[in-house]
């Protein structure tokens, strides 16, 4: 028997070409759209310059925020010592699989000016959330959290706990092994 009898069934590869064709299609209508001899000056407007700072000032907001909460969700889950685990992590990837409409109506719902988090802000501190750019790092956050924590919770997971124990073991405190130790072995996952 040949290697392709043994490794698909017939007909994988038209399926495959059609994923790929439907999946890079909306990216070739942009590039065949897109007014080249116009660029420089679509991307070097005002407009434009303000949209790319507010985008690398969120994300960079959003990515330390991911870092600081999602790592340590992401270790306890790993190391199984969260009551209740499995709920939490069903609870954390379902922004995951929430189409995006209904992650922003639950948004609206959260932290909004008649929202649950939202309205108390409002009519306790006079805190408005709801379109600036604090809203726009929570939206970020509840998008790309779950992808982060589901990475490094894979990565901490993968990781020889013996190399804990060895530093430990030689004097390492907590913070010292996690510092020096497990952010080093993780950093792949964590890039």
């Amino acid at each position: 028997m040949s290697r392709r009898t043994l490794s698909q069934p017939r007909g994988i590869g038209v399926l495959a070409v059609l994923a790929v064709a439907l999946l890079t299609f909306p990216l070739v209508a942009v590039v065949i759209r897109q007014p080249w001899g116009q660029l420089w000056e679509s991307i070097s407007d005002e407009s434009s310059r303000q949209a790319l700072w507010l985008s690398l000032r969120t994300s960079a907001v959003t990515t330390a925020l991911a870092f600081v909460v999602g790592l340590p969700f992401a270790w306890l889950l790993a190391k199984g010592s969260l009551r209740g685990a499995p709920l939490l992590r069903a609870l954390c990837v379902l922004p995951m699989v929430l189409p995006p409409v209904v992650g922003g109506v639950a948004l609206l719902y959260a932290f909004g000016r008649q929202g649950v988090l939202g309205g108390f802000l409002d009519d306790w501190f006079g805190v408005r959330l709801a379109f600036t750019e604090t809203a726009v790092v929570l939206s970020q956050f509840f998008v790309a959290a779950p992808f982060f924590i589901v990475v490094m919770e894979s990565a901490f997971q993968q990781m020889d706990p013996r190399l804990i124990g060895a530093a430990r073991t030689l004097g390492a405190g907590p913070w010292y092994a996690l510092v020096r130790v497990v952010l080093p072995v993780v950093r792949p996952s964590l890039i």
